[in-house]
């Protein structure tokens, strides 16, 4: 007669052996859904770890752009402190002595003004998304352009006046330094337009009216009328005798 299977201990080992790995299996099931639990607990922790330094960085950036925007404006400050009142002599010089006895030293001075502001201010100038400087170019060039105009308008009332002047009065108001570089440029000394000088025929500007070229007193030689002795015997053009005897 066979045996039951319940009672057969072949059986019975198989199914405790076969018990005891599923109860293995169940104890690394829990295991590892031990770890994976544990696991997203820390990507959960490393997430919000994170997100609370992105918050820090953020707010630590926003400081540090704060106190940077107040170390440019300081240093700017400091620099407008320096350069402001070069400029401002540079200003007073430029519209006063320019023309003096010592216009290299004043002119000297305004190119170091003009260096020191362009080199050593402008480039500190606060962005704040570049308005700034735009407001600054814009009016720099207002500023300037106001006086060019200005300058301009003067300049032309004082060439209108001194061409109603009489010619012997026109040429004293005239440097004798800026009439021989006036014409050495081929233009009138006295309204600075082209005149062809190299034509014998022409003694006087054609545009204002002022002499060009007249006759020595002492030989009748052709000469320029700015000249203070004839170029073929010395005579002075004042005094009228020789330069040897001046």
């Amino acid at each position: 007669m066979t045996q039951r299977a319940e009672h057969d201990p072949e059986v019975l080992a198989r199914t405790k052996v076969l018990d005891g790995l599923k109860q293995a299996e169940q104890r690394t099931q829990q295991a590892v859904e031990a770890q994976q639990q544990a696991l997203l607990d820390a990507r959960q922790a490393a997430t919000a770890a994170q997100r609370q330094l992105s918050g820090m960085e953020s707010s630590a950036y926003e400081k540090l752009g704060a106190e940077r925007r107040k170390v440019e404006l300081r240093v700017f400050l400091y620099r407008l402190a320096l350069t402001l009142p070069l400029l401002a002599v540079a200003g007073w010089l430029f519209v006063k002595q320019r023309k003096g006895t010592y216009w290299p030293f004043v002119w000297g001075f305004i190119f170091f003004a003009l260096f020191a502001f362009f080199v050593e201010l402008v480039p500190y100038l606060p962005s704040y998304g570049g308005y700034v400087r735009y407001v600054v170019g814009i009016a720099i060039t207002v500023l300037v352009g106001r006086y060019a105009i200005l300058a301009l308008n003067r300049y032309l009332e004082r060439q209108k006046q001194a061409e109603s002047l009489p010619d012997q009065e026109r040429r004293k108001e005239l440097s004798y330094d800026v009439a021989l570089a006036r014409l050495a440029k081929n233009v009138c000394p006295g309204c600075e337009r082209p005149v062809d000088l190299k034509n014998d025929k022409i003694d006087f500007c054609p545009h204002c009216g002022i002499g060009l070229f007249d006759r020595c007193g002492h030989c009748s030689t052709r000469k320029s009328a700015f000249a203070r002795f004839c170029h073929a015997c010395g005579t002075g053009a004042q005094s009228g005798r020789p330069a040897t005897e001046v």
